[in-house]
């Protein structure tokens, strides 16, 4: 992604920060990348422990969880009446300048 010359020094910082955040997921589990609203609801981009990365709705499975639920900032996972929820990294707050 390429800034305008007149973006502030800060967010310049923050992109380039949030986008390196070293461990900022574990490869080794599935974890969530991402989260956006479509014409057809919120949807979430997932990464597989394998590499593989998938667009996932309301509804859709992933092994043998359920997606129960997608907000701003996590995805609620559904198996035999157990939930639990993956969550976006967090990024260091850069203030607006």
């Amino acid at each position: 992604m390429t800034l305008p010359a007149d973006t502030p020094l800060t967010a310049r910082q923050f992109l380039a920060e949030t986008a390196t955040m070293l461990d900022a997921i574990d490869l080794g589990q599935l974890s969530l990348l991402g989260v956006m609203q479509t014409a057809d609801g919120a949807a979430a981009l997932l990464r597989h422990p394998a590499g593989r990365i998938a667009r996932v709705i309301v509804g859709d499975r992933v092994g043998r969880w359920q997606i129960g639920a997608i907000d701003d900032t996590r995805v609620t996972l559904l198996r035999n009446g157990e939930a639990t929820a993956l969550r976006l990294p967090e990024a260091q707050h850069v203030p607006a300048s």
